[in-house]
């Protein structure tokens, strides 16, 4: 190998010293052959060298020296080397300015793609992305027809890194995995690594913390071992970044300290800036206000230098100053994110009523519209986990003083705005279809065998501990990032927000003349709730402090564990533990709901509950004589959207009772489950039953197709750490949650006669995860479900008697209800009657 060709090689590994090395040694054998030219063409591959071993007054002298004497392709060459050194000195306006000027200098195809890639960046940095895409464009259209995978790759990842800046995080991740895939194949080291800091960018705007420590770390060793500076403090600052959100205060200065210290070295003063923004921010959190301050100016005043108006406008926003402009300019740069955080300070700052609405307002709207772009639901909900407040904040300005209809109306649009909305889309696909590949088909069996070999048969048990609850996760861990990478590939571009939520007058048609729609919200931190019956709609803004209300729901439970701890002293502890249990449902309904029986006239109520209210048995609150289901039908739903939906969804309000799928798997503490599904079979027809070894996954998930009733009586687990990972057990493995999306069902009626089948984990915006999200996303109406573990024989005489009544013709709440009240005259603690609440339409 020659000493240009070793040059080129080793800088294309990223060893720039050596490679600086083989190209003085190919300069010398150009000069000593008297080849002046050939020697100056040589030394162009110098100026990337030190460029990237931060020898940047060098490199430019260099590029400063040489273009004269070279023709018009080398000076483009060399002219684009000039734009790449601005560019990593942050100087984006003199590198743009480089670009278009080599440019026109040499029309190689190839020269004019990385050209455009390069001239894409800077167009980035400042603002104007849709010129940047469309040098993109350019650029991959033209590295696809030479058949150059690693040059696609590098416009791929500058396209995922313009679409984290625009706020498009879910295709930034597509784009970017994308690139990294490629990278990694063509051992590319240094662009893998870059892509990963662009990965880490991306998953801690979506407040994946851990996952973007990950990325970050990963890029670092590499990093660290070719050495490249610049790369190193961008890796060290997002560092920073993550542990000043996750608290860590003490680890985020060391990191800004080590950044800091690189950028001054390498005289960088945009990036000094970004220091000084994350110091502020800091700074902020720590509630060292003049600190946090002086930062922000000096952040200001560094971008400011740069001509970076976006930036300037985000330390103004640290600095509460000049929001109105501030939002103006977000709108006109694609900062939808800062459009969002400047409206809503605006807003809450405002000195009248009608000026804060308008500036909440737009908040939302532009919160909105970022949402829409983040399909997946992990991401979605972590992204959203720290900017819902906004929608509080907005339904209880509009509910402040006297409210007009159409802002009373308006408070209901938004409240429902923020909540459930994912579940909404799943509701209306009914069913979507699940990635697959054979990788994935490999991890979801790994992942049966290793439930049926961890988890216990009885649920008394341990369910996982020491190294097989490690490897458990480990396997879950790789199976969830496989679908996500799996449903990331498989993104669309349009909005996932299709469906248009029904307005008002859609609601109260909906609404039988004998129903009421109780939706609750939180307003700032009060409980509040909205009263929609067919002809009026009152709102209640303050019922209680949320804050009252957690504390009164963790007594709730601690009582029921009386009840639930010895089964053998139930029937001796009942009575006086019933008393105590009493008055704390008497107090949760002081709290959520003796305000509003007043407005209510009707005895159906459907219950959109939020906050503490989720997986509380309202039927068991208590007024001082009776229970609520004494008074009222309850059925519980997750929005009053979902409801409306799955109200419409079947032109027939009648239960069919059947065809129908009965499945039981007797066990340890569902001893009952066989003779439950004996007791229920008369009252429905069509039946296919499958029991014990019979009633395996496959089978479950064939045989439950067209059935208009699903029972299934077996041991349920929610994973209150992973709840898509929440289960039913069945002969051979585990019905997860998360395979409950890739059923089409068309049932009227899931019964899950099972352990905590009704519990969930709310994430943000009111998104209920666990089993019943499962079954109502595949198609089925309504789901009665458990809060908790009950006692097994009076499960198996509640389900009897439910059955029955649904069989005579009642609704599904009206049998429930009936059925409760029944058992709860042979048993009068809630503990025995109150654990099934019916979910969805009603």
């Amino acid at each position: 190998m020659d000493a240009l060709a070793e040059a080129r090689s080793l800088r294309q590994q990223g060893r720039h010293e050596d490679a600086l090395l083989a190209f003085a040694r190919a300069v010398q054998e150009a000069t000593d052959a008297g080849e002046t030219l050939r020697a100056a063409q040589v030394r162009i591959g110098e100026i990337d060298s030190l460029g990237m071993l931060g020898r940047y007054d060098e490199a430019i002298a260099l590029a400063q020296t040489l273009q004269p004497q070279l023709p018009p392709r080398d000076a483009a060459r060399v002219l684009g080397n000039l734009g790449s050194l601005h560019l990593r000195r942050d100087e984006y306006s003199a590198a743009l300015a480089c670009y278009d000027k080599a440019s026109g200098l040499d029309s190689d195809p190839r020269l004019q793609a990385g050209l455009a890639v390069n001239a894409g960046i800077a167009l980035t940095y400042l603002g104007r992305a849709d010129e940047a895409e469309g040098r993109y464009a350019l650029a991959r259209e033209c590295y696809e027809t030479l058949g150059s995978a690693f040059d696609a790759a590098v416009v791929t990842t500058n396209l995922g890194f313009l679409s984290v800046s625009a706020g498009r995080y879910a295709r930034a991740l597509a784009l970017l995995t994308e690139a990294r895939e490629t990278f990694q194949q063509e051992a590319a080291e240094h662009e893998q690594a870059r892509a990963a800091i662009d990965l880490a960018e991306t998953y801690r705007a979506l407040n994946l913390l851990p996952e973007a420590l990950a990325h970050y770390e990963s890029a670092r060793a590499i990093f660290d071992q070719l050495p490249l500076d610049y790369d190193r403090a961008r890796g060290a600052l997002g560092q920073a970044a993550v542990f000043a959100q996750q608290g860590r205060n003490d680890d985020a200065e060391a990191r800004l300290t080590e950044a800091e210290a690189l950028f001054v070295a390498q005289g960088n003063a945009v990036q000094q800036a970004h220091v000084q923004l994350l110091r502020a921010l800091l700074r902020q959190r720590q509630g060292r206000t003049d600190e946090a301050r002086q930062a922000a100016e000096a952040a200001r005043d560094g971008f400011a230098a740069a001509q970076l108006p976006g930036w300037v406008a985000e330390a103004q926003l640290v600095l509460g100053e000049g929001l109105e402009e501030v939002a103006a300019l977000a709108r006109t740069t694609g900062r939808v994110w800062l459009e969002s955080r400047a409206e809503r300070a605006l807003g809450l700052q405002a000195p009248d009523r009608t000026q804060a609405l308008e500036h909440l307002r737009r908040s939302v709207s532009a919160l909105e519209s970022l949402r829409a772009g983040i399909a997946p639901e992990e991401l979605h909900v972590a992204f959203l986990s720290d900017k819902e407040a906004v929608y509080g904040e907005l339904a209880s300005l509009l509910l402040q003083g006297v409210s007009t209809e159409s802002e009373l109306a308006e408070a209901l649009t938004v409240t429902e705005r923020s909540r459930s909305r994912l579940l909404l889309e799943r509701v209306l696909a009914v069913a979507t279809q699940l990635p697959s590949s054979p990788a994935l088909e490999t991890l979801r069996a790994e992942l049966s065998r290793a439930y049926r070999e961890t988890l216990p048969q009885d649920p008394s048990e341990p369910q996982r501990h020491g190294l097989v609850a490690r490897d458990l996760s480990q396997l879950e861990s790789a199976y969830a990032q496989a679908l996500r990478q799996s449903e990331l590939s498989q993104l669309l571009p349009q909005s996932i927000f299709q469906s248009t939520l029904p307005d008002l007058a859609s609601l109260q048609a909906a609404l039988a003349p004998d129903e009421t729609l109780l939706v609750y919200g939180r307003f700032g931190q009060s409980l509040g709730a909205f009263v929609l019956e067919r002809e009026r709609l009152s709102a209640v803004p303050h019922l209680a402090s949320l804050t009252e209300l957690q504390h009164a729901a963790r007594r709730f439970r601690y009582h029921l564990q009386k009840m639930a701890g010895a089964p053998s002293l139930r029937p001796l502890l009942a009575p006086a533990l019933k008393t105590e249990l009493d008055a704390v449902l008497g107090q949760l309904y002081d709290l959520s709901f003796r305000p509003l029986a007043e407005k209510i006239r009707t005895e159906r109520l459907i219950v959109v509950p939020t906050g503490p209210l989720h997986g509380l048995p309202l039927a068991a609150l208590h007024d001082g004589t009776a229970y609520l289901l004494d008074r009222h039908e309850l059925v519980v739903t997750p929005s009053a959207a979902v409801w409306h939906t799955l109200s419409q969804r079947r032109a027939s309000s009648t239960l069919r009772t059947g065809p129908a799928l009965l499945v039981s798997l007797p066990s340890v503490g569902t001893e009952q489950a066989q003779a439950e599904v004996e007791a229920i079979t008369p009252c429905l027809t069509g039946v296919t039953t499958l029991t014990g070894s019979a009633a395996t996954l496959e089978a479950v998930q064939a045989a439950s197709a067209g059935k208009a009733i699903l029972h299934l009586a077996t041991h349920a687990l929610f994973r209150q750490d992973n709840p898509l990972f929440s289960g039913l057990q069945l002969a051979d493995g585990w019905l997860l949650a998360r395979d409950l999306y890739g059923l089409r069902l068309d049932a009227d009626l899931v019964t899950l006669s099972a352990c905590q089948t009704a519990v969930a984990q709310i994430g943000a915006g009111e998104e209920p995860f666990g089993l019943v999200r499962g079954f109502l996303a595949a198609g089925a109406q309504r789901v009665a479900a458990s809060l908790w573990p009950a006692d097994d024989a009076a499960t198996a005489t509640l389900m009897a008697d439910f059955y029955e009544r649904l069989a005579e013709g009642r609704s599904p709440a009206g049998a429930l209800r009936a059925a409760q009240q029944a058992l709860q005259r042979q048993r009068p603690h809630p503990y025995y009657w109150a654990a099934f609440c019916l979910l969805g339409s009603g």
